[in-house]
């Protein structure tokens, strides 16, 4: 069994034509036995005045007391009860067509009537919502997409400031090692300075060690403040 919510929800344009379908072939139909009516009442009406014209009123057999023989009465007998029968057969055939009118087409005309102004209601409330439909599903489609976009962009949001963090950090790595390369540059200039001398006279044998305040005079001293100086620099 076919049912609405399961299997016709979605094709709206398939039972907007299949009613539409239904319609014109009720029209037809009333359309036919209107016809069929009309047939009848003529056929009706054909077949009274052919009574008519079967014994009276300046038919075959107008007047009864004309003297005719014994077969002649067994045919005006015959045509009598063939008028009756025709008459008969006339009335019924009005009766059919009046039926015919005013309990098919008729009831069935303004069943079809009032039915097809809700089914064009209905056409247009469900085309009105189709549209709403169509509507919200474009601009479902458009917000997916711009939530694409922006995912998207914000991704590479993301990967650019993780760039950028590592190359900040590199940077300061950089700084940092250009800066040690200065103090070791500094500090092997000042071991040379110091101690150069100290082994020139060590190998010319003139070095004599200072006597007077050894701690703060001497080269070495000196040179190992220096040391502890840039030391202090390169631990912090």
């Amino acid at each position: 069994m076919v049912k609405f919510s399961q299997d016709l929800w979605d094709s709206f344009d398939a039972i907007a034509a299949k009613t539409e379908t239904s319609a014109n072939v009720a029209k037809n139909l009333i359309d036919f036995l209107t016809e069929r009516a009309k047939i009848e009442q003529a056929y009706a009406k054909s077949l009274a005045e052919l009574s008519k014209k079967a014994g009276g009123g300046g038919g075959l057999f107008a007047s009864k007391n004309d003297v005719v023989d014994k077969e002649a009465k067994s045919v005006k007998t015959v045509v009598l009860s063939l008028r009756e029968e025709t008459l008969h057969i006339s009335n019924t055939h009005q009766e059919f067509s009046a039926k015919i009118l005013s309990e098919v087409v008729r009831p069935v005309e303004g069943f079809l009537k009032s039915k097809d102004l809700d089914r064009k209601k209905n056409i247009q409330e469900g085309q009105k919502r189709l549209k709403a439909q169509a509507d919200a599903k474009a601009a479902h489609d458009r917000a997916k997409d711009a939530y694409n976009k922006a995912g998207k962009e914000s991704d590479a949001a993301s990967e650019a400031h993780e760039k950028a963090q590592k190359d900040l950090f590199a940077d300061a790595e950089n700084k940092k090692l250009q800066e040690e390369a200065v103090v070791s540059t500094q500090s092997t200039g000042a071991f040379r300075f110091f101690f150069n001398p100290i082994h020139n006279e060590q190998k010319r044998g003139t070095y004599l060690p200072y006597t007077t305040h050894p701690h703060t005079h001497s080269p070495i001293s000196q040179a190992n403040s220096i040391c502890s100086t840039l030391i202090f620099k390169f631990t912090i």
